[in-house]
C-alpha cells in the first residue's frame, strides 16, 4: 500500500493497492526438518538431506518505486493546495486566481514528475556501465 495525506487536519488519507505477487522460494532442505543430536550430546550434526525444498512466499506486492512514490508525492501536494476550494467551495472574484495556482501547481507536478523519471532513467544508465566496466574488468583478469 501507498498512502499520501488527503487533508491537513490528518485522518484523511488516499491510498494505492497493489496486488500480491505469489513467489517460490528454493532452499536447501526443509528448515523445518528436525535437528538430531550426534553421539557426543549436544553437537549438532548436519540433516541427512539437503534436498531442494521449495516454498511459496504469498501477501507481498512489489515494492513502490522511487518515480512512483515522488509522483504520489507531488499528487499529495495538489490536493494539499486544492482541497480546501473543493470542499469549502470559493468566491467568483478568487476563481480566476485558484485557476492560476492550479495551472502553476500542474506544472510543477509535471515538472517533479519529469525530473524523477529522468533521474530514474540515468541512475539506470550508471549502473549499466558500471556493469560494463567490472565485467571487462573481470574477464581482464581471467585472462593469463
Amino acid at each position: 500500500m501507498l498512502a499520501v495525506p488527503a487533508s491537513r487536519q490528518g485522518g484523511d488519507y488516499v491510498m494505492w493497492f497493489r496486488p500480491e505477487v505469489v513467489q517460490t522460494v528454493t532452499w536447501a532442505g526443509d528448515p523445518t526438518t528436525a535437528v538430531t543430536l550426534g553421539p557426543s550430546g549436544d553437537r549438532l550434526t548436519p540433516r541427512g538431506s539437503f534436498a531442494a525444498w521449495a516454498d511459496t512466499v504469498r501477501g507481498r506486492a512489489e515494492p513502490w518505486s522511487t518515480v512512483e512514490i515522488e509522483a504520489a508525492q507531488a499528487f499529495c501536494l495538489a490536493v494539499l493546495e486544492f482541497a480546501p476550494c473543493l470542499l469549502g467551495g470559493i468566491a467568483a472574484s478568487d476563481y480566476a486566481a485558484a485557476q492560476h495556482r492550479q495551472g502553476l501547481l500542474i506544472e510543477e507536478v509535471e515538472r517533479r514528475i519529469a525530473d524523477a523519471v529522468l533521474a530514474a532513467r540515468g541512475a539506470d544508465e550508471q549502473v549499466r556501465s558500471l556493469v560494463a566496466t567490472l565485467q571487462s574488468l573481470a574477464e581482464g583478469l581471467r585472462r593469463p
